[in-house]
């Protein structure tokens, strides 16, 4: 488990620590960490206002975490029109990551190979940009699926679903969480074997063990503490701007 201290002038944070080297051998691109506190509030640029068409389309995903204990998933709603760039940020904004790791949309099983995510230069396996790869490209029918990658040092898996595609409701504004279960595990834990040992220690006797864990969890500027892996609410998700975190990363794309 690792973590940076950031200092200003009046606090000390434990901030979240940039990609690893194994991230830069895989994709030789670093994605810069969302900036903390920015995630609620705005509106995407693409999405379907509460005043748009209903003959406009919506996907409805499930987006189930693989290898977790208690079980991980929800589902959204998304314009039919989206990229997987803006899905990707529907995704991590719903599942409640901080979209500091590199990621990638993967096949789930068999047929055509292809990887969407951030090119940068790759050698030997192409990378798609997700910014210009349509969702519908790869989801033409009800139970199509994909896994989406997040974080290739901790290995997250999440299994990414079509549930259903329907005329989007002009009385209401996409995209949106309709449901789900169950926390995101914390950042840099070590994916799902570490996020299995933090709960047995989190819930094991008073040992040295459970309280470096609960000064670890604190230390994520009290976003993990107190840590209830079965807690969710779709009322608390907010969806952040696709378009503009994108704009965001492209400095570091053109370096």
């Amino acid at each position: 488990m690792r973590w940076r201290r950031s200092r200003s002038s009046t606090e000390t944070r434990i901030l979240p620590i940039p990609p690893t080297r194994e991230d830069r051998v895989k994709l030789r691109w670093v994605l810069p960490c969302a900036i903390p506190g920015s995630r609620g509030g705005e509106s995407l640029d693409r999405a379907i206002s509460p005043q748009g068409s209903a003959e406009q389309q919506v996907l409805r995903f499930r987006i189930d975490l693989q290898d977790v204990t208690p079980e991980v998933w929800r589902e959204i709603e998304v314009p039919a029109e989206w990229s997987f760039w803006l899905l990707h940020v529907a995704i991590q904004d719903a599942m409640g990551w901080l979209d500091c790791h590199l990621h990638a949309f993967v096949p789930a099983a068999g047929g055509e190979r292809f990887v969407i995510g951030i090119p940068e230069g790759c050698r030997g396996e192409s990378i798609e940009a997700g910014w210009d790869v349509p969702v519908a490209r790869h989801f033409e029918q009800v139970g199509d699926r994909l896994f989406y990658k997040y974080d290739f040092g901790d290995g997250w898996r999440h299994e990414l679903r079509l549930v259903s595609r329907q005329a989007a409701d002009p009385a209401l504004g996409y995209p949106r969480c309709v449901d789900g279960r169950g926390a995101c595990p914390p950042e840099h834990c070590g994916g799902p074997p570490g996020y299995a040992d933090l709960l047995d220690k989190l819930s094991g006797p008073r040992t040295d063990a459970y309280y470096q864990m609960v000064e670890w969890l604190r230390g994520h500027d009290g976003k993990h503490w107190p840590f209830d892996p079965e807690a969710f609410s779709v009322a608390a998700v907010r969806f952040s701007d696709g378009d503009e975190r994108r704009r965001r990363l492209r400095p570091s794309i053109d370096d």
